[in-house]
């Protein structure tokens, strides 16, 4: 058996040796799994954030009716909206971005690398920048002394 499906079988032992128990009742997981299931559903096809915007008064009135902590809904259901954006292509836009890339017959041929920290820290040379053009100094000076003036702090 492969390593995954054996992860699989120890998560479902372990989630019916919990049910067996009592510790974790049905009416307590029903609401969480409803509203991942929903979240993961609109977060397939529309944006994230949107979904989780969507769906915090809906979690927040869940958790009232069930008598459940907020936090038991809220931490799952954004977990699930940001996870399913990487279901479908137009989830998120880095997955449209990495399409793009590999449709294109020549992108695809050459080896996706990660990037170079190294190119990174050379700096480009530049032109060096003045700190100010000769007219706005000017203005810039006669505008404070005309300031200090009419303050009274030169005379």
């Amino acid at each position: 058996m492969a390593g995954d499906t054996l992860f699989v079988f120890i998560l479902i032992g372990v989630a019916s040796l919990l049910f067996a128990s009592g510790r974790v009742r049905l009416d307590m997981v029903a609401p969480g799994v409803l509203l991942m299931v929903v979240a993961a559903v609109l977060g397939s096809v529309t944006s994230s954030t949107a979904v989780v915007a969507i769906l915090i008064p809906v979690t927040l009135t869940l958790s009232r009716e069930a008598r459940l902590p907020a936090s038991r809904l809220l931490l799952p259901m954004s977990f699930a909206a940001l996870i399913s954006g990487m279901m479908t292509l137009i989830g998120t836009t880095p997955n449209l971005v990495v399409a793009a890339e590999l449709a294109d017959p020549v992108a695809a041929a050459e080896p996706v690398a990660a990037a170079d920290p190294a190119a990174a820290a050379e700096p480009e040379p530049a032109e060096p920048v003045p700190v100010c053009a000769a007219a706005s100094c000017g203005a810039s000076t006669n505008a404070i002394t005309i300031i200090k003036l009419r303050i009274g702090l030169l005379t």
